[in-house]
C-alpha cells in the first residue's frame, strides 16, 4: 500500500471542491463502510471500539490482522481513522483563522492539539502494527513512510503547543525519512510533501528557537535528527546513505567554500554581494556539484556517443540552478512584503545575486543547445549512419554505403534552426534582468554572441536553399551570414574577455567566417553557371520546383509584349500541336453600345431612318415611280432584317 500517495491524493481530492469538513465527512462516511465490511458495528448507541479503552488490542497483529482478504482494509482504518482526527483539528484551526483579530483561545487550542495527538496515536498503531509482523512481505519503504507520517503529525501538535525544540526533532525526523524517500525513489509527490508543509514549519519554529537565518533547512534538519534510533538510522542508510551525512562536503572541496553553509559571497560582473539567506547558499552549492559532475561525466562518455546523450548530461545542473533561481525569488519575495525598499542593501545584494543566477541558467541551456548542435555549433554537419538492407555477407563486402537523403538533411537542417531560435531567445531574456541594460560592456558582448549564432542560423537556411536547388536565395542568405559573422568578429575580438559560463571562442568565429565566405563564393559561381546556361538553352530555371527541373520558354506569339533579353527560340514560335483552351460561346453587346455601331451599307438606312438628305431629295424631285418606290422598300427592309446581330438574336 502506497501510503503517502494515498494520503495526499485522498486530501486533494476531497480540498479541490471542499473543504476540511467535507474531508472530514467523507472520511467518516469511509470508515462506517470499512467497520460494514470487517464487521464491527455495533448497536445503535453503543460505544466506538476504536475509542475504548482496549484500542490498542484491536491493532494486534493476532487480531487485526487474523483474515488475509481484510488486510488491507484493517491498514485503511486505522489510516482514515487519523486522517479524520486530522481533519477536525484542521477544520478548527481554518474556522478561526478567518477572522484575524482574535486568537485561538485556549480550549480551542487544547481541542486542537488533542485531536492532533489522536491521530498521531493512530499512526503510530499502524506502524506497530505493520513492525510487529502481521503483514508478511512488508516492505523497509513502507515503514519508514508511516513513520514520517506519524512524526509529521506529532510535529504539527508540538507546532500548536508552541514547543518548539520537540518540533524541530519531530519535523527533522519527518524531513530526513521523506528525504530519502525522494532520493531512492525519484517521486515528486514526496517534494511536494516536503515543499508544502514540512519546510515552512522547520523554518518558522527554527525562527522561534533564535536560529540563524542562514542555516539551511537541511543542516537543521540534520542537526536535529534523533540519532539514537539506530534502527531508524539504519534503515535510512540503506535506502540513502548521502541524506545523514554533510551532502555539501563535494562542493566544498570543488569551490573551496564551507561545507555547512556553502558559498557566502556571489560575484557578477566586477561586483561581490554577500549571500544571506540559507536557501540561496545552499541551492548554489547544488550547482556546483552538478556543474562539477557534469564536466566528469562528459569526459567519461565514449567518443562516438550520441548528443542526445551528452545533451541529457545537463539536466541535473540545469536543476539546481533553476532551484537557485526559485530561492532567490523567494527571499526577493519576502523582503518586498515586509515592506524593504529597493535602496536598501539586502535588497540590492539579491538583485545582483538574482542577476547572476538568471544569467547562469541561460547559459546552460544555451550550453545544452550547443550539444545538440554538434561540432562547431552545427556548423559542420554530422553525416548519419544510413540504414543497409538485409543481404548475403558476399553482398555487403562489395556494397558501398549511400548518401543520406535530401529529405533527413532537410530535417536535421530544420531541427538546427529551431535550436538557433532558442538560443537567440536566450539572448534576448538577459537583456531584461536587473542591471544589464546599463552595462555596456556586456551589451556588446551580447550582440557579438547574437551575430555570431544569427549568422549559423543563415548558414543552415542557405544550405537548405541549396538542397532544394535554389541557388539564388541560397546566395543570397549566404552572403547575409557573411556580413553577420564579420561584425560579430569585430566585436568579439575587442573584449578582454568574456563572462563565463557562456563564451565563444574566437576560433570558432574564424572558422565560421571563412565557411561563409567559402560557401558564398561557391554559390556565386554557381548561379553564374546557371545564368549562362539558360541563356544559351533559352529555357528559365523554376525556383519553386524542389527537382530543379528546367521549364522551356513560351512560345513567340505568346510573349510578344515583352522584348526577349537573349536570342529567340525560332522554333518555337507557336504552340503545336495546339492546346485545348476556352473561347466565348456568343459574343455579348450592351444595349447601349448596339446604336452606335455602324457596318458597311447601313449608312444610307440609318440617314433614312432620322430624316437625312434622301428625305428632302425626294421631296425636290417629286414622287418617284412605283416600282422603283417598291425597290427602295424591299431594300430597306432587307437591311432592317440584317441589323438583328450576327448570330440572328439582337433587338
Amino acid at each position: 500500500m502506497d501510503i503517502t500517495r494515498f494520503i495526499v491524493s485522498s486530501r486533494d481530492e476531497a480540498l479541490l471542491y471542499g473543504d476540511y469538513l467535507s474531508y472530514r465527512t467523507k472520511c467518516s462516511r469511509r470508515l462506517l463502510s470499512l467497520r460494514k465490511k470487517l464487521g464491527l458495528t455495533g448497536p445503535k448507541g453503543s460505544k466506538d471500539p476504536l475509542l475504548s479503552d482496549d484500542a490498542t488490542a484491536l491493532c494486534r497483529p493476532s487480531v487485526a490482522l487474523r483474515d488475509n482478504s481484510t488486510r488491507e482494509a484493517y491498514l485503511h482504518l486505522l489510516l482514515l481513522t487519523s486522517e479524520r482526527a486530522w481533519a477536525f483539528a484542521m477544520q478548527m484551526k481554518a474556522a478561526h483563522s478567518v477572522d484575524s483579530t482574535k486568537n485561538i483561545s485556549g480550549s480551542t487550542r487544547k481541542h486542537i492539539v488533542s485531536r492532533l495527538r489522536k491521530a498521531s496515536n493512530h499512526a503510530q498503531n499502524l506502524f506497530l502494527v505493520l513492525k510487529g509482523g502481521g503483514v508478511p512481505e512488508v516492505e523497509e519503504r513502507q515503514l519508514l513512510e508511516v513513520r514520517a507520517y506519524r512524526a509529521s503529525l506529532a510535529g504539527a501538535a508540538e507546532f500548536e503547543r508552541q514547543h518548539w525544540s520537540d518540533c524541530l526533532t519531530w519535523y527533522a525526523e519527518s524531513r530526513i525519512i521523506y528525504t530519502a524517500l525522494f532520493n531512492s525513489s525519484k517521486q515528486e509527490i514526496f517534494k511536494e510533501v516536503l515543499s508544502a508543509t514540512i519546510d515552512p514549519s522547520i523554518r518558522y519554529a527554527a525562527y522561534q528557537c533564535r536560529l540563524p537565518r542562514s542555516s539551511a533547512i537541511a543542516a537543521i534538519a540534520r542537526k536535529r535528527f534523533p540519532r539514537s534510533d539506530a534502527d531508524l538510522v539504519s534503515s535510512i542508510e540503506r535506502l540513502s546513505p548521502e541524506v545523514l551525512l554533510d551532502d555539501r562536503s563535494k562542493a566544498a572541496e570543488a569551490t573551496g567554500t564551507d561545507s555547512e553553509d556553502g558559498p557566502r559571497t556571489i560575484s557578477w560582473r566586477s561586483r561581490t554581494v554577500p549571500i544571506e539567506s540559507a536557501s540561496i547558499s545552499q541551492a548554489l552549492s547544488s550547482t556546483n556539484l552538478a556543474a562539477s559532475n557534469l564536466f566528469s561525466t562528459l569526459s567519461s562518455l565514449p567518443p562516438d556517443s550520441s548528443l542526445a546523450d551528452r545533451a541529457a548530461a545537463y539536466d541535473p545542473v540545469l536543476n539546481a540552478t533553476l532551484e537557485a533561481v526559485d530561492a532567490t525569488k523567494h527571499a526577493i519575495d519576502e523582503l518586498a512584503a515586509e515592506g524593504i525598499k529597493q535602496s536598501d542593501k539586502r535588497m540590492q545584494a539579491l538583485q545582483v545575486t538574482r542577476t547572476a543566477v538568471n544569467y547562469a541558467l541561460v547559459a546552460w541551456r544555451i550550453a545544452r543547445n550547443r550539444e545538440l548542435l554538434g561540432e562547431l555549433d552545427g556548423a559542420v554537419p554530422k553525416p548519419a549512419a544510413s540504414r543497409k538492407p538485409r543481404a548475403s555477407a558476399k553482398e555487403n563486402k562489395d556494397r558501398v554505403e549511400r548518401e543520406e537523403g535530401a529529405g533527413r538533411k532537410l530535417a536535421k537542417l530544420r531541427e538546427h534552426v529551431v535550436l538557433y531560435d532558442a538560443t537567440l531567445q536566450s539572448i534576448d531574456s538577459i537583456n531584461e534582468l536587473p542591471g544589464v541594460p546599463a552595462d555596456s560592456g556586456l551589451l556588446e558582448e551580447l550582440q557579438g554572441k547574437r551575430l555570431y549564432f544569427q549568422s549559423l542560423k543563415c548558414l543552415a537556411i542557405a544550405r537548405s536553399h541549396s538542397l532544394l536547388s535554389s541557388k539564388t536565395q541560397a546566395l543570397a542568405v549566404f552572403q547575409r551570414g557573411s556580413t553577420h559573422i564579420e561584425t560579430a568578429q569585430s566585436l568579439l575580438s575587442a573584449l578582454e574577455s568574456q563572462t563565463a559560463p557562456f563564451t565563444v571562442q574566437r576560433d570558432n568565429v574564424l572558422a565560421v567566417s571563412k565557411l561563409l565566405a567559402g560557401e558564398t563564393l561557391r554559390h556565386r559561381g554557381l548561379v553564374e553557371l546557371e545564368k549562362l546556361s539558360n541563356a544559351k538553352t533559352g529555357g528559365i530555371l523554376n525556383d519553386n520546383d524542389k527537382n530543379g527541373t528546367t521549364v522551356t520558354a513560351p512560345p513567340l506569339l505568346d510573349s510578344l509584349h515583352t522584348f526577349p533579353e537573349a536570342a529567340v527560340d525560332l522554333t518555337r514560335l507557336v504552340t503545336y500541336p495546339p492546346r485545348l483552351q476556352p473561347v466565348p460561346v456568343k459574343p455579348l453587346f450592351l444595349d447601349v453600345a448596339w446604336n452606335y455601331i455602324d457596318y458597311p451599307g447601313r449608312q444610307g438606312a440609318r440617314r433614312g431612318s432620322v430624316g437625312g438628305p434622301g428625305r428632302e431629295q425626294k421631296q425636290r424631285q417629286g414622287q418617284q415611280p412605283d416600282n422603283e418606290q417598291q425597290s427602295q422598300q424591299q431594300q430597306q427592309h432587307g437591311e432592317q432584317k440584317a441589323g438583328k446581330g450576327w448570330f440572328s438574336f439582337g433587338r
